[in-house]
């Protein structure tokens, strides 16, 4: 574990394998590293895997200005790349994560070998604007809060081992509400198209099989390669992480041949 300076803050990072093409791997919202510890040991020690924790989350400082944003978050982590002395590298991000790896690739292109969203979210603003606003209605107001974000995340869950909900569950009933609040809000906002069509490089969309909206990534950029895991919810890596492990290995050899 090494700590390592972010714009907010103290940054967490464990730093795992040796390789010569490192992949970062960015958990979600009211997430930490050991979201992805399951994945460690299906990816194999022969490759380095750099694991930070977000702002706000596990053991990494919080901002002291509530800034959860997607591109507060992307800067955070290219600065830790940075400091770490890292050129070359492979964004795998899962769900809010997965909108800061695109933040990323978008920003660094020349610098990124390849992107994994994995489960990521959607672009939420082609959603109805009355669906949008009785979501944050009811996010906002301390009476509704609880039942909102359960309510999200059972769809979420769906497919999930008791393992993993008991984890999920658990991890977001802890979470800050401030925090959440403001995840949500840059989730809602964000339109990820926009980032995603400034990287030029290889891409691959891994998708649970309640991931179907017509907002959904691979369903507005279809031609983007994908692999749909089945028999997993939302939280695909605690799952199934040696599912994970084979589409991620696939993607990784290709970049290394």
């Amino acid at each position: 574990m090494r700590t390592l300076r972010g714009g907010a803050g103290a940054l967490v990072v464990e730093d795992h394998g040796t390789g010569p093409l490192p992949v970062v791997l960015i958990h979600g919202m009211a997430g930490d590293v050991t979201f992805w510890h399951p994945c460690l040991t299906a990816l194999g020690a022969e490759r380095r895997l750099i694991v930070p924790e977000l702002r706000g989350h596990g053991r990494s400082a919080p901002p002291n200005d509530g800034d959860y944003s997607i591109a507060s978050c992307a800067a955070d982590l290219l600065g830790v790349l940075e400091q770490l002395d890292i050129a070359r590298y492979v964004l795998v991000g899962h769900s809010f994560g997965a909108s800061i790896a695109i933040e990323m690739a978008a920003q660094v292109p020349h610098r990124v070998a390849g992107l994994v969203s994995i489960d990521g979210a959607g672009d939420f603003t082609r959603l109805p604007e009355r669906t949008l606003a009785a979501f944050v209605a009811g996010l906002t107001n301390e009476e509704s809060y609880a039942n909102t974000v359960e309510g999200a995340f059972d769809v979420a869950l769906e497919g999930s081992q008791s393992a993993t909900e008991r984890m999920i569950r658990a991890a977001i009933l802890a979470a800050p509400r401030p925090m959440v609040r403001a995840v949500y809000h840059e989730l809602l906002q964000y339109r990820p198209l926009a980032a995603l069509d400034r990287y030029p490089g290889p891409v691959l969309l891994i998708t649970a099989p309640a991931n179907a909206a017509d907002f959904s990534l691979h369903a507005l950029r279809p031609k983007l390669k994908r692999w749909a895991m089945t028999g997993v919810s939302h939280w695909i890596m605690l799952d199934d992480p040696d599912g994970l492990g084979a589409a991620l290995d696939g993607f990784l050899c290709q970049l290394d041949g």
